[in-house]
């Protein structure tokens, strides 16, 4: 995990993550029920983007997607993730519990937190106690790995939930930021 992810690979995370934002039919739902959807869609989204279903991701996001740094477009990202799903091969995407907050009108959300890439074969520490604190997650992995945040802003459409913006910056250890 000594490597950087500079330029354009930083927008392959963002998406990782954000993809699996995907549709759900929740006409109705109250907030918190949207929150529970919005994180297990999170969730999903790492294993979708180990998996390198780049078809699923791409399709779980708006058609007016965005991802910054650099205000990347859809098509722009599709190709960034090609590539670097090469370049990575397998890996694991790791982080704790999103912070999710859903607007009053709750056609729109955000989600916030800080994960990591774990490139097949690196040795990490069991995080699994530490899903609910990110804060103790990050201080856990920061000698390990640089750890990364991401913020997500959400749409409900007809479909259900889909990402329309990502935005990520690096971070060392706990607090720590450095730009991208």
């Amino acid at each position: 995990m000594g490597d950087r992810f500079p330029g354009s690979k930083t927008c392959l995370i963002a998406l990782c993550l954000a993809a699996p934002l995907l549709s759900t039919s929740c006409s109705g739902c109250e907030e918190e029920d949207d929150e529970k959807v919005l994180i297990g869609m999170v969730n999903k989204a790492a294993d979708l983007a180990a998996r390198h279903e780049l078809g699923e991701l791409m399709g779980m996001t708006t058609d007016d997607f965005v991802a910054n740094p650099g205000s990347r477009s859809r098509q722009e990202i599709k190709g960034i993730l090609l590539m670097a799903f090469r370049r990575y091969g397998s890996f694991a995407v790791e982080h704790p519990a999103p912070s999710v907050e859903v607007s009053p009108s709750k056609l729109t959300a955000t989600s916030e937190l800080p994960f990591l890439i774990v490139r097949e074969g690196v040795e990490m520490p069991d995080l699994s106690d530490l899903y609910e604190d990110p804060e103790g997650w990050i201080e856990a992995v920061g000698e390990k790995a640089d750890a990364y945040h991401l913020k997500l802003s959400f749409r409900k459409t007809d479909d259900g939930w889909r990402v329309e913006k990502a935005r990520i910056r690096g971070t060392r250890g706990v607090g720590g930021v450095r730009g991208l």
